[in-house]
């Protein structure tokens, strides 16, 4: 009886509701405020430190699923394109057989925005694993951002529904 218990205790821990909760953020300057809904199963993990300088860190260790936001004062020197390029060979040059899935221009909040997806293998020795990237430049009214979602290439499909409206929630305040 004790089993069976234990069993219904850990399902029920491992259900979610699969709703969006609203998160409020500002950026690492605090000179402007975002939100973003995310998924009830995504947890805050800041002090696991996936980026350094990102003020939105989101994760499953489960479900093999992360979303981070990074904020960058945008500057006349370089344009949104420049932002995204740099950002995109830095996540490029980690991985091993990096391919590019899709690239597109879109509008988020009504403002300029860059979608560029890529899959590639990280990891070292006999853990490795096959890694699908999305990553999203917005250009803010002073900032871009980048918010980058990732989980095992194998799940992409499964998580492709959530990882677009992750991405179309977003709004600058």
């Amino acid at each position: 009886m004790g089993i069976v218990a234990l069993i219904l205790v850990f399902i029920g821990g491992c259900s979610y509701s699969e709703t969006f909760k609203i998160q409020q953020s500002s950026t690492n300057d605090k000179a402007t405020s975002y939100q973003i809904a995310l998924p009830d199963y995504l947890d805050n993990l800041l002090e696991h430190h996936l980026h350094r300088t990102a003020s939105v860190q989101y994760g499953n260790f489960f479900r093999n699923t992360y979303v981070i936001v990074v904020d960058t004062l945008s500057s006349e020197q370089f344009s949104l394109q420049q932002y995204a390029q740099q950002n995109i060979q830095q996540l490029v040059a980690t991985l091993e057989r990096p391919q590019k899935v899709d690239s597109t221009a879109l509008q988020i909040d009504e403002k300029n925005a860059l979608r560029v997806a890529y899959t590639g293998t990280v990891g070292i020795k006999k853990i490795k694993e096959r890694i699908y990237y999305q990553l999203v430049f917005v250009e803010g009214k002073k900032h871009y951002y980048q918010i980058v979602l990732w989980t095992w290439d194998q799940w992409r499909q499964k998580y492709q529904a959530d990882f677009e409206h992750i991405v179309r929630s977003f709004k600058e305040q």
